[in-house]
């Protein structure tokens, strides 16, 4: 973006803000709403402590034990793990799509084991696979 005067700069972001606006008129699908719902869950709770835009290990803990309590036991992520590629203490949100994708890959596999046969899902989560299985 070009230097833009303040007045400028409000027309600008007038502008974006309109765009913004448009597209969240359309309908979402359940996969757009879904990945939408993701990002809204990560700033929940990355927004706490530090930088606004980073999970801390308190807010992972917290974010798991609130919004994962089936999936995880907290107790078994380790911030210093493989996940936090920078080392330094605190996950991005790519960093954190990396434990979202894990869980994700998993719990597809329980779903096909839970299932009468191979590629059957019998339900979800709680409907006869129940339990914090996923470690």
């Amino acid at each position: 973006m070009p230097a833009l005067g303040f007045h400028s700069f409000l027309v600008y972001r007038k502008t974006l803000d309109e765009e913004f606006s448009s597209c969240k008129m359309l309908t979402q699908t359940e996969l757009e709403q879904s990945i939408e719902k993701i990002i809204d869950v990560f700033h929940v709770y990355s927004v706490r402590v530090g930088h606004f835009d980073t999970l801390t290990k308190m807010e992972l803990k917290l974010l798991i034990q609130k919004q994962l309590p089936n999936y995880l036991k907290v107790r078994e992520i380790h911030l210093g793990s493989d996940l936090d590629k920078n080392k330094d203490q605190q996950l991005s949100f790519g960093e954190f799509m990396v434990l979202i994708t894990r869980v994700t890959i998993a719990t597809h596999e329980h779903l096909h084991h839970c299932g009468e046969g191979e590629g059957q899902h019998q339900g979800g989560l709680g409907k006869g696979c129940g339990g914090k299985w996923l470690s």
